[in-house]
């Protein structure tokens, strides 16, 4: 276990909050033992002095802002193996990150602002990382790849986990149908008005907020909910919403997106925070057609013709 002294320092804070929801029973171990041992571990050899570590939460301080970020991005990629598992789809992981002054009294941090720490991770969105002001402070210009997000909050910045594209890349590229081609163009339709986009106009923002490209009204979508990139010759809906978003795939499903991507294929639909059977606001309808595919003489499969069709009011 790592020992520092009492005094005062500068360093970084961890504040993760563990929970699960399932309809059966309340969960009182989100995390098992054996992954909350392995976290703490960890904290402890990149120099971290972990204040608590129990199946709800873990605390932590790092004299480095750079271990305390390889801590949330396994804390992540914990998170991320055992949803992989369908009886545990329900956890949800929510690390924030800060940076300041504090002292260390007896294995204990006291501050202004670590208090904090603790409300502001229902801002995190669900499985995410996020950070305050001055912990991305602590990293010049360029070195978080992709850069920090804004929130709704002006002091909080989401943080992408990189290492975790790949993975959540395949599998929901895998359930979204076939994906092959160049994509060029994505028309998006709200109100039954079209807009054509290029990847050069991307990100593209969604959500209630008058600065998004693709404004939504509905009770269950966020001031940005989500947003589409376009990457490796494709587009991509990333959700960043607290709700998540549902999104009906080219192939015909409907899948739940919490602060995941998926690759807009075909013609499909973007349903923030409710299913289409259920959405009381506006709906994002999606057409992306691949230019390769398309040169080939490709159809649009019938089925999904049909349940377009069958999902428009």
């Amino acid at each position: 276990m790592t020992q520092i002294p009492d005094g005062q320092y500068r360093g970084s804070v961890l504040y993760a909050d563990f929970s699960e929801a399932r309809t059966d029973a309340p969960i009182e171990a989100p995390l098992s033992f054996s992954e909350v041992r392995d976290l703490a571990s960890l904290g402890s050899r990149l120099d971290g002095l972990v204040m608590e570590a129990t199946p709800r939460r873990l605390y932590a301080f790092f004299p480095q802002a750079e271990s305390a970020l390889k801590l949330a991005r396994e804390i992540a990629q914990t998170a991320l193996r055992a949803r992989a598992d369908l009886s545990r789809l329900g956890l949800d992981v929510r690390v924030i990150l800060g940076h300041g002054q504090v002292t260390m009294e007896q294995g204990r941090v006291r501050s202004d602002w670590t208090h904090r720490l603790a409300g502001l991770v229902t801002s995190v969105p669900q499985n995410g990382v996020a950070a305050l002001r001055d912990f991305v402070a602590q990293f010049p210009h360029g070195q978080l790849n992709p850069a920090p997000r804004p929130s709704a909050r002006s002091d909080l910045f989401i943080l992408p986990m990189t290492d975790l594209t790949e993975d959540q890349e395949t599998r929901m590229a895998g359930i979204g149908g076939g994906i092959d081609g160049v994509y060029l163009t994505l028309t998006l339709r709200v109100r039954g008005v079209p807009q054509t986009f290029r990847s050069s106009d991307c990100p593209i923002l969604i959500g209630r907020d008058k600065s998004c490209g693709v404004q939504v009204s509905g009770e269950k979508a966020s001031r940005v909910h989500g947003r589409i990139e376009f990457e490796k010759e494709k587009f991509y809906y990333v959700d960043d919403s607290r709700n998540g978003t549902y999104v009906l795939t080219g192939g015909g499903q409907e899948l739940l997106i919490r602060h995941e991507k998926i690759v807009l294929a075909g013609e499909g639909a973007i349903s923030p925070g409710a299913p289409l059977s259920g959405q009381t606001g506006e709906v994002v309808r999606f057409s992306c057609t691949p230019s390769r595919l398309s040169m080939a003489g490709a159809a649009v499969d019938d089925g999904d013709t049909k349940m377009m069709r069958t999902e428009r009011k």
